[in-house]
């Protein structure tokens, strides 16, 4: 149903009529009436472009260059906001060299902050007959087949890795394979999010057998944690998968035994002997009923 109090305009564009309320035809509100998006677009460019457009800043004006007085057209938005012309960087480099120095300079007469004075008093470089004395020295003794006398070796035989002696980038103390490992590392002792591959009751398991032991364990009303502690091994950490508060036994479901899980398994047992744990593999699973 249409509004009431409207009435057909003809598009200024392709000429066809369209239904506009009342408020539509207000001046505040359109200027112009379009039958279509397409005619918008075709309008917009048709009456707000140059002087008519809402970003027009008063186009291009002719000035003169201060250096070589060339005439060149620039917005009336910089013109305003300049004092000096150019036309490009070369005349406004050879107009500061010439009148920009000495008195004319902005900062001429004025004097430099302490820490500035300071700086330059303790940096024997900012004195040029020291500057040209150390350069002469340099100089004469790399002619004579010796290194400058300020190379020091490079950085590359200063800074070696601590652990391995490899050579590291400046202010370095470990080489990458070691600046993160062990006890240096920044999730040593935590446990780390399981990568989001199988979810049962709002939580994320490492494995499909995991959630299925976790839904078995709800099953069969056993209460039941998961990866809720982390154990120590000097330089590796250990987290079993579940532990069952009432039997007090932790769980470790294990599909297969890669070489360095089995060292850290191995390792745990001899260190944490009076931890009671057993490992859950395919055919205790599938004896139990987790897995078919």
């Amino acid at each position: 149903m249409l509004p009431k109090n409207g009435k057909n305009i003809s598009c200024e564009i392709c000429g066809k009529d369209k239904y506009f309320a009342k408020w539509e035809q207000k001046p505040q509100y359109r200027k112009h009436f379009y039958c279509s998006q397409e005619c918008n677009l075709i309008g917009k460019s048709k009456f707000y472009s140059g002087e008519d457009g809402c970003n027009w800043q008063g186009g291009k004006i002719q000035v003169e260059c201060d250096n070589c007085h060339k005439i060149i057209h620039k917005d009336l938005n910089v013109i305003k906001n300049a004092k000096l012309h150019f036309c490009n960087t070369k005349c406004m480099g050879e107009y500061q060299s010439e009148f920009l120095i000495g008195k004319n300079h902005p900062n001429f007469g004025k004097k430099f902050p302490e820490q500035s004075k300071r700086m330059k008093k303790n940096n024997p470089m900012s004195d040029k007959v020291t500057r040209d004395k150390m350069k002469a020295s340099s100089k004469e003794a790399h002619e004579n087949g010796m290194p400058y006398s300020n190379f020091q070796g490079g950085w590359q035989n200063k800074y070696k890795c601590i652990d391995c002696g490899i050579q590291v980038c400046h202010g370095s103390l470990r080489c990458k394979s070691h600046a993160n490992t062990g006890i240096l590392s920044s999730s040593f002792g935590k446990c780390t999010n399981p990568p989001q591959w199988f979810k049962y009751n709002k939580k994320y398991f490492r494995s499909s057998w995991e959630a299925n032991f976790a839904k078995w364990c709800d099953l069969s009303n056993v209460k039941w944690d998961y990866e809720s502690r982390t154990f120590h091994l000097g330089d590796c950490t250990y987290t079993p998968d579940f532990y069952l508060p009432e039997f007090d036994l932790w769980i470790e479901i294990k599909g297969y035994w890669r070489k360095d899980a089995k060292e850290k398994f191995t390792k745990f047992k001899r260190l944490f002997k009076e931890i009671n744990i057993e490992v859950f593999e395919k055919n205790k699973l599938s004896e139990i009923g987790v897995i078919k």
